[in-house]
């Protein structure tokens, strides 16, 4: 059987697929019956449930609305009651504060009252204790009465009951002070009275000190002790008062008497009859001989251990801090008085009497170890041990101060009291010195070359160092000058002092005698120029010795200078100071001649120019001032040659001649047109200052025409100025030699034109002469 267009397989599953389908179809209906049967049945169930719960949800409202109603009133109920309760209860708290402060004025009253009468009764018991005698209660009533008067002031109280309370008390305690004073100035009397804080001689003389002999020993025959009034006092806090009342008079009345005035001396003297020690001044015999520093300084240790000993039994009780009190208000004094009248000025002066101060050193301990034993010092009190103790210190700044005014002294002494300072002669270093004297330079100062004689031997580092005293004569020798006596002094104090401490055994002592020279040195710097001020700024001679007086002391200092690092330490120097005192003599002297410098151009300026100097009345004028002006620096270099050494003299001295020889050049080139006859004055004028130059500078001719023009620096100048006026103008062509010649060397050549248009006129032969002159380069 054949299957049209496929297989049996074909036409099988085609058929199956179909069955599958309908099957699925069935089953897919039967399915959504099922669900909308489901859907109808959940519809049912959940709107049954809806219609449930919207009915409890309008229930829930309603409640909740009239909840909030209901809260709301409790709100409005609370706040009402709860303000008017605060408001009662505030009112109650206030009331109740009132009657608080009420209740406490009232206290407040009643206790000021209570202690009013408290106040009043005290007062009338403490009255009624004074006019009985009983002073220590009466002093403790009073003390009580100030301490509650005290209380009730901090309280605030001014009543009027109180005011008059408080001037009642303030009248019972002067009372009791004056009565307490009486018996205490009846106890522990005072004569005289009415001593004064230095008194005079006489009043001291009559000073006496009495006491009971008895703490507790009734003297007055009332009963009471100076115990019950020593405890009065204390009670009534006027103690302190009473002390230093005591402590004043016992300075100024024993203790400084006895230390200032060597006669006075103390006795103690025991009445058995009155119960009473005397304690009074005495005098020594006139024909006493004054004691010595240690046997005074004993002595008066003895008489104020007995003072102190008397004290000490008015008070005997330790509690009352009787000593302990007289001493700290007494002490302090009495050591500084002791320290500064009798210790400083018994200082020894000598190593012998420093061997004897022991004795001192050992009364001084012994001394403030009674003072402590007596309970005037503390423990360990060296007020006037410290001072004995360091004597050797006191004893060397002693001799300082006394070495620093005695070189005060020295350097007060005239300034005008010289002496010639001679240069020393050469000395030969054992008998084969290879120096020997050579040729004397110019200026004066010497000129030494070592020279060697046939089989002379050389000397070794070693010989040199053997004759090192006499090499530094020939190589550091001061110039021969004028220096005072007292610098002379001065420095010889100086030298001793250094060669003293090469000696000195410790480094410590050596540096000390160092400084000290030192010192000295700051004296002089300090002094010297200070006191001699006035002779120094108008005296020409005197600044010229106090620059001789500084160099002389700087050339000591560089020569001592050497011996310091080797003899004391590499510390030590004066290069400071000697830089400081040479500057003090160079701008001394500087100033000097800057001042006569001034002056001499002073008397040259009134002349004006030199113009016209042919007439008589300007060549008058002209050489009046030149003539003013040479004697002034004549005067000067007469001074300065006495005074100065050769090379200094000569310097300063040419110094003032080239500034009258730089003015008289500088006049004659600045004139623009010079006529025969001012020519021919000008060169005599010239030659006037010419001739008289080696007389202004104290030289001779010879030594003029070798070192004139070495000191006074226009000289040649001068003289080629003065040959150029009087000469022809083929003199002034041939001596200038193309500028090789003398007026080549000290003119330029715009000067010598500038003089050759000056003196001749205007012609073929000056313009010839110029051009020869134009040509160089100089």
């Amino acid at each position: 059987m054949a299957f049209p267009g496929g297989s049996l397989v074909s036409s099988i599953l085609q058929k199956s697929s179909a069955l599958d389908q309908r099957l699925v179809e069935s089953g897919a209906q039967k399915l959504s019956k099922k669900v909308g049967q489901l859907k109808e049945e959940m519809y049912e169930h959940v709107r049954q449930r809806y219609v449930e719960f919207e009915t409890h949800v309008q229930t829930t409202c309603q409640l909740r609305e009239k909840l909030r109603e209901v809260e709301g009133e409790y709100r409005r109920l609370n706040a009402d009651i709860g303000g008017e309760l605060r408001r009662k209860i505030a009112d109650s708290a206030e009331k109740r504060r009132e009657i608080e402060d009420s209740l406490r004025d009232v206290q407040e009253k009643m206790e000021f009252v209570r202690r009013l009468a408290s106040v009043h009764e005290e007062l009338q018991a403490s009255q009624r204790n004074l006019d009985e005698g009983d002073w220590v209660e009466a002093a403790q009533k009073l003390h009580d009465v100030a301490v509650c008067l005290g209380e009730l002031s901090e309280m605030g109280c001014e009543a009027r009951v109180f005011n008059a309370l408080q001037e009642e008390t303030a009248l019972v305690n002067s009372e009791a002070d004056l009565t307490l004073v009486e018996e205490w100035d009846k106890r522990v009397n005072w004569s005289p009275e009415s001593a004064t804080k230095d008194p005079p001689y006489h009043v001291i003389l009559q000073t006496k000190l009495s006491i009971p002999s008895s703490y507790t020993l009734d003297i007055e025959g009332d009963g009471r002790s100076l115990a019950d009034v020593v405890g009065a006092c204390r009670a009534l806090d006027t103690w302190a008062e009473v002390q230093l009342e005591f402590s004043n008079k016992l300075r100024h009345l024993i203790v400084k008497p006895l230390v200032t005035i060597p006669a006075l001396g103390v006795a103690c003297q025991v009445q058995s009859a009155r119960s009473c020690i005397i304690l009074s001044i005495t005098e020594a015999e006139e024909e006493e001989e004054e004691k010595e520093g240690s046997e005074r300084i004993s002595e008066l240790y003895a008489n104020l251990a007995t003072v102190f000993k008397v004290v000490g039994q008015v008070v005997p009780v330790e509690k009352e801090g009787w000593t302990g009190k007289v001493g700290r208000l007494v002490l302090p004094e009495m050591t500084q008085l002791i320290t500064d009248h009798l210790l400083k000025k018994h200082v020894p002066k000598t190593p012998e009497e420093l061997e004897r101060y022991e004795e001192v050193k050992v009364a001084t301990c012994e001394f403030e170890a009674g003072l402590t034993e007596l309970g005037f010092a503390e423990a360990g009190f060296s007020g006037l041990s410290d001072f004995t103790q360091n004597i050797e210190v006191y004893f060397e700044e002693q001799k300082r101060q006394e070495l620093l005014a005695n070189a005060r002294s020295i350097l007060m002494k005239s300034i005008h009291d010289t002496e010639k300072v001679v240069t020393p002669e050469r000395s030969e270093i054992g008998h084969a010195s290879p120096w020997s004297e050579g040729e004397k330079g110019g200026g004066g100062r010497e000129k030494w070359t070592p020279q060697l004689e046939p089989g002379t031997k050389i000397p070794t580092l070693t010989d040199l160092m053997l004759h090192e005293d006499k090499l530094r004569d020939v190589g550091t020798h001061f110039p021969e000058c004028a220096v005072s006596r007292c610098i002379l002094e001065y420095v010889a104090l100086l030298c001793d002092l250094l060669e003293a401490s090469y000696s000195k055994e410790t480094e410590e002592e050596k540096m000390d005698m160092f400084r000290t020279v030192r010192d000295l040195i700051d004296l002089y710097r300090a002094v010297f120029p200070t006191h001699h001020s006035g002779d120094i700024a108008t005296i020409p001679a005197a600044a010229a010795t106090y620059y001789n007086n500084c160099m002389y002391l700087v050339h000591h200092l560089i020569v001592e200078s050497a011996k310091l690092s080797r003899n004391l330490s590499p510390r030590a120097s004066f290069v400071d100071l000697i830089l400081i005192v040479r500057r003090m003599g160079e701008d001394t002297f500087q100033q000097e001649m800057r001042k006569q410098r001034e002056s001499v151009l002073r008397s040259l300026k009134t002349v004006g120019d030199f113009g016209g100097v042919s007439n008589d009345d300007k060549r008058d004028e002209v050489y009046r001032g030149v003539r003013q002006g040479l004697f002034q620096i004549t005067q000067l270099s007469r001074v300065y040659k006495n005074t100065l050494p050769v090379h200094v003299h000569r310097d300063a001295a040419g110094n003032l001649l080239d500034v009258l020889v730089s003015y008289m050049i500088q006049g004659v080139l600045s004139l623009e047109d010079i006529v025969s006859k001012d020519s021919s004055e000008l060169s005599r004028l010239l030659g006037v200052i010419v001739e008289k130059g080696p007389s202004v500078m104290q030289m001779s001719e010879e030594e003029a025409k070798k070192e004139l023009h070495h000191h006074c620096p226009s000289w040649l100048q001068l003289q080629d100025l003065a040959f150029v006026l009087d000469a022809r103008l083929q003199e002034i062509v041939d001596r200038w030699a193309g500028g090789e010649g003398t007026l080549g060397k000290n003119f330029k050549a715009l000067q010598i034109r500038t003089l050759i248009k000056a003196l001749f006129t205007n012609t073929d032969r000056r313009a010839a002469a110029l051009d020869k002159i134009t040509m160089q380069k100089k």
